[in-house]
């Protein structure tokens, strides 16, 4: 091989082991900050109000979470408004087929079990 490339490639598993394990202490540090969330916001009624702290704010409010755009929506939603089974799937069809594609090129990791 290549000792450029073979140098290139230990580097790359260097830093994706270095991902991984801050990645699953990420995941750690969301989960317990997701807990506790939701024990503060259980416990207290700190709706709409907030509380200064040393580089700035924290606060407590509501926000609207709007679902995503599917297929399954919009042919639930064009199927109230068009009768016609198969002009819904026909432009539920073209709307796929239009849909932009790219090709990334990337180095994809598989682990041995």
């Amino acid at each position: 091989m290549d000792p450029i490339l073979e140098e290139q490639l230990k580097n790359w598993i260097i830093y994706d082991n270095q991902l991984k394990l801050l990645n699953e202490k990420i995941h750690a540090i969301r989960d317990k900050k997701a807990k506790l969330t939701e024990s503060i916001l259980s416990t207290r009624n700190l709706s709409d109000s907030s509380i200064n702290i040393s580089d700035g704010k924290l606060l407590f409010k509501n926000t609207k979470i709007i679902a995503p755009l599917t297929f399954k929506y919009l042919e639930k939603t064009l199927g109230e408004i068009i009768k016609n089974d198969i002009q819904l799937k026909q432009i539920i069809g073209q709307i796929k087929s239009k849909r932009e594609i790219s090709i990334i090129p990337e180095i994809k990791r598989i682990y041995n079990v």
